[in-house]
Formats: C-alpha cells, structure tokens, sequence
C-alpha cells in the first residue's frame, strides 16, 4: 500500500503533489551493472537497502541525471523503479527522471515510472542532452573496444 503524499490533488488521472515538503535529503540511487552491462539487481537491491537507512533521508532518486536516464532502456529504467518501490519504506518517496523528445512521449513515460512505483517525477527536457554535452558528457557515447 503506498503512502499518501501530503497536499496532493488529484487531476484526472495524475496526482499533483502542489508542496511535497521534502526536508531532508535526496539519495540518488546509483546503478551498479554485471559483466554483460545487465543491471545487477541483487547489488542494487543492497544499495538501495543501505541509503534507506540514512537519517533525514526524504526521497530516492531513481534514474535520475546521472547517466541512468541516458544509459538504461525504457524497460530497465522501469524495472529501477519498481524495484526501489519494493526495497524503499513506502514512507519515502520514489523520485524518477523523465525524458523524452516529445510531449506524447514525456507524458507516456511518466505514467510508466507511475505505474512502476513512481511517487513523484523530474521531467528532464530534450535540450538537456544538447548542454550536457557542453559539460564533455556525450549521453550518447557508445563503448568501443581497442586493440593494445
């Protein structure tokens, strides 16, 4: 049963949470990966056990700005997410990243990453990608292998 946010308003079928009062801090959940570059879940699973632990701890970041939302497909961006539901005390609340190029798809996103376990959402916009990699990072960067 998840727990019901504070000052929240339900718009057709989206929740809007107008002053979620988060005070404390935001734990993002980093991804660790296995040899194939497959999501780990049991260390994920650990990970995310231990920052629950953490004192004021008022909400989980799941996919979020990290590489997570640029790295992972659709499937295993929802996967983090219902995972972190299941392992995260329904208290704190799950925060995930949403990209997309267009509204259609931002929108359709966020109701996946709802429908996971989602309690709140970042809406990351498609120029994001563009200034990003004025910082160096090429979110769309692809693993090559050298000969030495």
């Amino acid at each position: 049963m998840r727990a019901r946010m504070p000052h929240c308003e339900l718009k057709r079928d989206v929740i809007v949470i107008k002053n979620p009062h988060l005070s404390g801090y935001i734990a993002s959940a980093l991804v660790p990966h296995d040899a194939n570059l497959g999501i780990n879940e049991q260390e994920y699973v650990n990970h995310l056990k231990e920052i629950s632990k953490a004192e004021r701890l008022c909400g989980v970041y799941v996919n979020a700005l990290v590489g997570q939302i640029y790295s992972l497909e659709p499937e295993e961006r929802q996967r983090l997410i219902t995972l972190a539901r299941q392992t995260i005390p329904p208290s704190i609340p799950i925060i995930s990243g949403v990209d997309g190029h267009r509204m259609k798809e931002m929108v359709q996103r966020a109701r996946e990453a709802k429908e996971a376990g989602a309690d709140m959402i970042e809406v990351i916009p498609p120029s994001m990608s563009d200034h990003i990699k004025g910082w160096g990072i090429d979110p769309t960067c692809h693993i090559s292998s050298s000969k030495n």
